[in-house]
């Protein structure tokens, strides 16, 4: 979220494990078949977050682990990386035909790799022996002994072990992998403070807004009846061009889209991991003009197209604060500014996020 330098922020766990059950769309198998209770007890929460671990583990197996390299020092009979001469040289080890050697070789044993099959141990410890979680502990320690299989560490690195791995690009797997697993350790998401060093850096935090968009588009995929509505995700739409389509003009890709199949109603849904507010002259709060414009183009760009004539639109963003609900009807179309408080229970937030397939006009 847009803060100034010096402010800190921080996401409620129980929404976090929402937000990820959402996105990998296995809410529909866990909360609306009564598998999981999010209302009740942390326990059962602690089951969820569980199920999401041992999911990501699995999709991840599927793909291959993430590989790294590890510094060693060893006597060899021919040269491997750097020599270690003042270790060759007061061991004499020439005259049995080997040298010291400093090198990295490859290895699937890495900081990451340990924290993740930590994280699943601790899980494990912490399910204790109920017998309503005896399969997910089952799980659990399937997934344990496949990592050790493969080479990978049961103990916990150090957090600086886990920042001193070298920089590289996390996809969207890897890095829900990683704060599922931190979660696992502290229970709670630790503050992020703009400009610090930490486990939750930039890409974590750009990685949320792109969380929040996923996780908004699948909770409709999975909550609204496809007999009554049509959920379509980064739909691309063109512009109404006369002529020749200039190559530099881009194409406008929307966050969600909506569809009732009875009524026919399209809404555009554009999802914002921002305040909805922005400071104005002399120390007013008004809308943020871009997300009006970019909302207002995808509107009036379509309405060529008849079933888009009287398309709805909605900017959804994190309450910060305080709530808004605010909707404005321009050149026929209804456009929604909306909250959704990430601090509120499961079943409010649900509530809000269904506010917007209930329509605005």
């Amino acid at each position: 979220m847009e803060r100034k330098a010096n402010e800190r922020y921080s996401i409620p766990i129980r929404n976090v494990w929402l937000l990820l059950l959402y996105a990998s769309r296995l809410e529909k198998r866990y909360l609306h078949s009564g598998k999981v209770d999010v209302e009740a007890s942390p326990e059962n929460l602690l089951v969820l977050l569980g199920e999401l671990l041992a999911f990501l583990v699995e999709k991840r197996l599927r793909r291959n682990l993430s590989t790294g390299y590890r510094r060693e020092e060893k006597n060899l009979p021919r040269v491997r990386g750097h020599i270690l001469f003042l270790q060759t040289e007061r061991r004499q080890l020439l005259a049995s035909g080997k040298v010291a050697c400093r090198y990295e070789s490859l290895t699937i044993d890495t900081p990451f790799n340990r924290f993740v099959n930590a994280a699943l141990g601790k899980l494990i410890s912490m399910l204790g022996n109920d017998t309503r979680t005896a399969e997910l502990r089952h799980r659990l320690l399937s997934l344990r002994r496949f990592l050790v299989g493969l080479g990978v560490g049961l103990r916990k690195p150090l957090d600086a072990d886990l920042l001193q791995e070298p920089r590289r690009f996390l996809d969207r797997d890897e890095t829900a992998l990683r704060i599922v697993a931190k979660l696992v350790f502290d229970r709670t998401l630790p503050l992020s403070q703009l400009g610090s060093e930490s486990l939750f850096e930039v890409l974590e935090r750009d990685w949320f807004r792109k969380l929040f968009e996923d996780a908004v588009a699948g909770f409709y995929a999975v909550t609204l009846p496809r007999s009554e509505w049509r959920v379509r995700a980064g739909e691309w739409i063109d512009w109404n061009i006369t002529g020749e389509r200039p190559k530099i003009l881009p194409k406008m890709q929307t966050d969600i889209l909506l569809e009732n199949r009875r009524t026919g109603v399209k809404i555009i849904v554009d999802t914002k991991f921002t305040s909805i507010l922005k400071k104005g002259r002399f120390d007013t709060e008004t809308l943020k003009s871009g997300y009006i414009y970019q909302i207002y183009a995808y509107l009036r760009s379509q309405e060529h197209r008849e079933s888009f004539r009287y398309a709805e639109g909605v900017m959804l963003h994190p309450a910060i604060d305080r709530e808004w609900d605010e909707t404005v009807v321009i050149d026929q179309h209804p456009i929604r500014f909306l909250t959704v408080d990430l601090n509120a229970s499961p079943q409010k937030l649900r509530e809000q996020l269904l506010k917007v397939a209930g329509g605005i006009s």
